[in-house]
């Protein structure tokens, strides 16, 4: 066991001081409706608020994965879920303690959403698509297969909606009776998105996303985009949207969206009864034309969960490039009062980020070793 922990940390040393891949930055919020921002997505892996508002770590090994941060949803009792590696992993509501069923036959999460106390689960194997019913406790159930069916996105509204994008737009609600299909005419689809209940579809098309609304006599669209298209949600009486980094604008009563700034947003969602705006390292919430802080990429403080070596190695890693390990050098996020407009960042790094220093790299490793040992002289 010990010199699987300790090859585990090694293998991080080559690269723990290599800034690579897109800049570190927030991707959502993924907590509970009555608390969104209490458990934050981003792309070096999850964030948990604890008490006095500073933010556990959550790494991609908690459920399998070595960096890819899967989709994650939480329930109303607070229980986290990730599904990855055909499996559901699952943990109380402080993240310490990822257990792991597996889901049989699963192949890649195509979505997830949280249904109150159940989480749904969209996998596609081969053609085929299958929607799993994950609860808070209990075994995950195949509650149902789409056979010939890319299922890209689901959505809880009044039931459970799935987006199928090929072989033909559509949107399927499965419920008692099983799957009820309605054909959408929005073009050959990529991926299609379920939007504000499934009121608004997103659309990727070979010239680029566009968004459909739903009406009495078929889908119409209202905005097109070159590469992004994020939003619509609810904005005082009208719609907020935002399609190549510009805010776009629906008032009440009008048809058409209306371009307005330009802005350094990367996400735009609704949760619960808010708002959130990911601009580059932090999440904001957004009413009445006002952003209010809410998390930033400086609020993690690293592994604060028990017998956790994997994430302990993962965070120098991950959190090293991203200048959040305390005392590695200057922190790379700025103060609390900073610009929601920050100036862009590269992806890849010309030059090396915060070191990770290989002496605190081994510091864990003796430490994780030392761990093991006790372990191995407590068993016997």
């Amino acid at each position: 066991m010990r010199g699987r922990l300790i090859a585990a940390i090694a293998a991080l040393l080559p690269a723990a001081g290599l800034a690579h891949g897109p800049a570190p930055a927030a991707l959502g919020a993924v907590g509970p409706d009555a608390d969104p921002a209490l458990v934050v997505r981003t792309n070096i892996g999850l964030g948990v608020r604890r008490a006095g508002g500073a933010f556990g770590y959550l790494c991609p090994g908690a459920w399998g994965e070595e960096e890819r941060v899967a989709p994650a949803v939480t329930l109303a009792d607070g229980t986290l879920v990730v599904v990855a590696g055909g499996a559901a992993h699952r943990s109380p509501p402080d993240g310490c303690g990822f257990e792991a069923t597996p889901l049989p036959g699963a192949g890649t999460v195509a979505a997830l959403v949280a249904d109150v106390d159940v989480a749904w689960a969209a996998t596609r194997e081969g053609e085929d698509t299958s929607i799993w019913r994950i609860p808070a406790a209990g075994a995950p159930a195949r509650a149902f297969v789409l056979p010939g069916a890319e299922v890209t996105d689901l959505a809880v509204a009044d039931g459970l909606l799935a987006a199928v994008a090929r072989p033909a737009p559509a949107v399927v609600r499965l419920g008692p009776d099983g799957p009820a299909s309605t054909p959408v005419a929005v073009g050959p689809a990529s991926y299609l998105g379920l939007r504000a209940g499934g009121r608004f579809l997103h659309a990727t098309l070979p010239d680029g996303p566009r968004l459909f609304e739903r009406t009495p006599t078929g889908e119409v669209e209202v905005l097109r985009a070159f590469t992004s298209l994020r939003g619509p949600v609810p904005d005082g009486d009208g719609w907020l949207a935002l399609a190549d980094s510009v805010v776009q604008r629906r008032p009440a009563g009008a048809e058409a969206f209306e371009a307005g700034e330009e802005t350094r947003w990367t996400c735009l969602e609704r949760r619960g009864d808010a708002t959130y705006v990911c601009a580059d390292r932090r999440l904001y919430t957004w009413a009445g034309g006002e952003l209010a802080e809410v998390f930033r990429l400086e609020d993690l403080v690293g592994v604060d969960c028990p017998d956790q070596p994997l994430c302990e190695g993962q965070w120098l890693h991950f959190g090293g490039e991203a200048g959040l390990v305390r005392g590695l050098g200057a922190d790379a996020g700025g103060d609390a009062g900073a610009s929601p407009e920050p100036a862009a960042a590269s992806g890849c790094q010309g030059s090396p980020g915060p070191a990770t220093p290989v002496g605190l790299l081994l510091l864990l490793l003796l430490r994780v070793g030392g761990s093991a040992g006790r372990g191995s002289a407590r068993r016997r």
